[in-house]
């Protein structure tokens, strides 16, 4: 059914919807309660906090990644919306199937792009060449159980491969092009060592190239919580705000050392990214400082969540090592440094104050799992009669309309229509209207 535009506040779900105050929705059959709906969306964004809480916390949200390309549009986004695979829409890259990135918003959190973007939402600018801007809201009680890491900025994620793991080191060694931990003030600066003492999984001293996952087993994901948790990196050691901006500024002398380095490859790392070193002249921030600042920021540790293990499936071994719930540490540590409204150009490659999005990285096994048994009657934190969650995505979402920022796409026809997006989704989980999801427009 078509309900008349509903009139929200200004710092609500634009974030979701448009960058303006009212929208109209569209429900799909099944959906008994849209004003409910977005009374209980808007609330969560609205008095989100730092809590261990999911449902305290914000909004979960995944927008499609890898549908289409503005940048080659060959073959045009309009042939991908309707030819990709229904579970290219509700699973993970295909560098790292096994993970899908979501990002928690509220209005803690909410940096404007630009000044002259207003109330702007910080969520991944790569959507805008490849969105469509659509996508869905999680289930406070699916993002407990699910996720497995939270990063309180980009995770490079695609970069890993568990996803939650060391950056694999030949990454940055192609940048510099020479191994970069045979720089001996960088392999200081960047490396961290899991002493043996502590590896309950084979007793060995772990380096930060020692033992890299090769495979998705149980001795390597616990290694690499292991190996987490005793690395004593962690953004506040690094980042302190100097005039109201976050830079990074407290170095060790092999950090400076080693960004001495990177500043003597510049013409190196210039040819490595034309693109981006062209785009930066004239920023807070060189394109050597820019990668090195990169590269220190990989190394910091990342916040656990308890689907940590979901990778294994459900049969997995019983692990030694459990799993935290660090939502509240990282959401601490987001808000004290990428908080509303703050400037950290310096930290990035630009001095505009462009948005930063947390990352959020769910199982996509425990996602589909969860979706594809989803029940009937559940409360607004997902759970069934029983208090046991029951699915993971409570809302359908299009950011289309009459959405002029280019910060997405730009007009209706590179847009998912609802009765699309409603069929992608029965069709990739095999189900009717009504134990479909909503969709809110």
């Amino acid at each position: 059914m078509d309900l008349p535009p509903l009139y929200l506040s200004t710092m609500l779900l634009s974030l979701l919807l448009l960058i303006s105050a009212s929208a109209s929705f569209t429900a799909v059959d099944g959906s008994d309660d849209i004003e409910g709906l977005l009374d209980v969306l808007n609330g969560r964004y609205i008095n989100g906090k730092p809590s261990s809480d999911y449902a305290e916390a914000g909004i979960f949200i995944h927008l499609f990644d890898g549908i289409c390309d503005l940048y080659n549009p060959d073959p045009p986004c309009d042939y991908n919306l309707k030819n990709s695979p229904p579970g290219k829409f509700f699973g993970g890259t295909v560098d790292n199937p096994q993970n899908l990135a979501t990002s928690l918003l509220n209005n803690e959190l909410n940096t404007p792009m630009s000044i002259e973007y207003g109330d702007g939402i910080s969520v991944y600018p790569t959507w805008t060449g490849y969105g469509p801007a659509a996508g869905f809201v999680l289930f406070p009680c699916a993002a407990e159980q699910s996720i497995r890491c939270m990063i309180p900025y980009d995770g490079d994620s695609n970069s890993k491969l568990l996803g939650c793991s060391r950056m694999n080191v030949d990454t940055w060694s192609k940048v510099l092009q020479t191994p970069v931990f045979d720089i001996e003030s960088c392999a200081k600066c960047f490396g961290s060592v899991l002493p043996a003492e502590e590896n309950v999984v084979n007793g060995r001293e772990v380096n930060y190239q020692d033992d890299m996952p090769t495979e998705v087993n149980l001795t390597s994901l616990e290694i690499e919580l292991l190996f987490n948790r005793f690395n004593n990196k962690s953004m506040d050691m690094y980042m302190e705000k100097v005039d109201g901006k976050v830079e990074i500024t407290t170095l060790s002398d092999d950090c400076e050392a080693c960004k001495t380095v990177f500043r003597d490859k510049k013409d190196i790392i210039a040819k490595h990214d034309v693109v981006q070193c062209a785009a930066i002249l004239g920023s807070n921030v060189s394109c050597p400082d820019a990668y090195f600042n990169q590269f220190l920021m990989e190394t910091v540790h990342f916040y656990e969540g308890l689907g940590y293990y979901d990778l294994l499936g459900e049969d997995v071994a019983e692990e030694l090592t459990k799993p935290k719930n660090e939502l509240l540490e990282m959401m601490e540590i987001q808000t004290a440094f990428f908080g509303l409204n703050q400037d950290y150009s310096n930290f990035h490659i630009s001095d505009i104050p462009i948005p930063n999005y947390n990352e959020i990285d769910v199982s996509v096994g425990h996602f589909r799992r969860l979706e594809s048994e989803r029940g009937a009657s559940l409360d607004d934190e997902g759970k069934d009669e029983n208090g046991e969650c029951g699915a993971s995505i409570q809302a359908l979402i299009l950011i289309c309309d009459d959405q002029t920022d280019p910060f997405y796409y730009e007009s209706r026809d590179k847009c998912l229509r609802p009765d699309t997006f409603a069929d992608i989704y029965k069709e990739n989980f095999k189900t009717d209207d009504a134990s479909t999801p909503p969709v809110l427009l």
